[in-house]
């Protein structure tokens, strides 16, 4: 049986604060634009914005990661 496919490691994690940081600025413009989107790229945009949000969060506090919560789940799987 073949195992799962993983998804690919997040893509902010390790980055500069800096860039983070405008990384985010660019994905709030992305989103303010409503843009048409096909459900393909929503989904894409939102995988992505997840780990743009899930970086910035560890960013602002690293010590808040609980066991059991997505965030934790995330880090385990090698994902953030």
């Amino acid at each position: 049986m073949e195992r799962p496919q993983r998804p690919p490691p997040n893509p902010y994690y390790g980055l500069p604060l800096e860039e983070v940081t405008v990384a985010m600025h660019r994905r709030a413009s992305q989103l303010q634009a409503r843009t048409p989107r096909t459900p393909e790229e929503r989904l894409a945009l939102a995988e992505d914005t997840a780990y743009l949000l899930l970086t910035a969060a560890a960013a602002l506090d690293p010590g808040t990661l609980m066991p059991h919560q997505p965030e934790e789940e995330l880090r385990r799987e090698g994902r953030t």
